[in-house]
């Protein structure tokens, strides 16, 4: 599923405990591999989609390029952001669940014509359902504590947060 790039174990330890998971609930990303990168990594490749890059944790892009010319889908990760952050393993495992999220929603055309905040919300939903809501509300409140981004994006991530506390009280 992963060719890991970075040579960070995050990515293994993601892999290992969630790949089964995953590919039997979205057979769709069976033949799709997703490259692991370093934010620094991924801007040195060729002709890779440029990305709107505001000091994230992580990131992802689903794209062709000549480098690779069927699906290219990718994680793109901040060392540094993670360690600002102070994020924890399983914290980091949230927030790639969630990118993968992104991944896998790609292609639902049911999402085409939707606004962001359904967008993030289905992204949301597959770290949930991998366990890894408590975490990813964890990801979300250091997000918005540090006061980086303006208040509409604050009120994005506080409405995610709650929607996933909903989700889990739901239980």
């Amino acid at each position: 599923m992963f060719v890991n790039h970075t040579g960070e174990c995050i990515f293994d330890a993601f892999e290992t405990r969630f790949q089964d998971i995953l590919l039997d609930r979205y057979s769709h990303i069976k033949d799709i591999q997703i490259h692991c990168f370093t934010i620094n990594q991924y801007q040195q490749l060729k002709e890779a989609e440029e990305i709107t890059w505001n000091n994230d944790t992580f990131a992802y892009t689903v794209s062709r390029t000549p480098d690779y010319p069927n699906i290219f889908a990718s994680i793109i990760y901040s060392p540094d952001q993670c360690r600002n952050l102070d994020l924890n393993i399983e914290e980091m495992l949230s927030a790639i669940g969630h990118e993968i999220g992104h991944i896998i929603h790609y292609f639902n055309e049911a999402l085409d014509c939707r606004n962001s905040r359904v967008i993030e919300i289905k992204a949301d939903e597959v770290a949930y359902e991998l366990g890894l809501g408590n975490a990813l509300i964890n990801v979300l409140n250091k997000l918005i504590s540090t006061g980086k981004d303006s208040d509409p994006q604050n009120l994005e991530l506080s409405f995610r947060r709650d929607y996933l506390k909903l989700l889990l009280n739901a239980r």
